[in-house]
């Protein structure tokens, strides 16, 4: 059987943070490679669907694609990083209440015992007063 062990909802929320991070860049640069490649490829049939001659350099538009699809996918990005951090900070917060769950149980079990030791010494006065009383 498996224990509880704190340090793996941790480790995972770091995990979780750096990659919520790391995905606004990563979306962006997907994008803007991905836009740039695809108006590369479709040069020929844009620039005979515009009729522009083929000797015509579609590079600005190149660039104002890869522009738009890195804006777009550091948007999504930023949005599926969000929802990572959101995540972590769930992970977090179920650590913190365990923690004070088991502060909780610890400062309950410290009281227990507590009164366990004022039964005791109240009953140990009620039989010094009943033995001295009989004397």
């Amino acid at each position: 059987m498996t224990n509880y062990d704190s340090n793996v909802l941790q480790e995972n929320a770091n995990a979780l943070y750096a990659r919520g991070s790391s995905l606004i860049v990563s979306h962006a640069v997907a994008g803007a490679l991905l836009a740039w490649v695809a108006v590369y490829f479709l040069e020929p049939l844009i620039l005979n669907q515009l009729r522009l001659p083929s000797t015509y350099s579609l590079i600005p538009l190149q660039f104002l694609a890869a522009l738009v699809a890195a804006i777009l996918g550091g948007v999504w990005g930023y949005g599926k990083g969000f929802a990572l951090k959101l995540q972590a900070q769930v992970a977090l917060c179920e650590m913190k209440i365990e923690q004070n769950t088991g502060l909780l149980l610890g400062i309950e079990q410290n009281t227990n015992w507590l009164e366990k030791i004022e039964q005791d010494i109240s009953q140990s006065e009620e039989r010094a007063a009943l033995a001295s009383f009989s004397r």
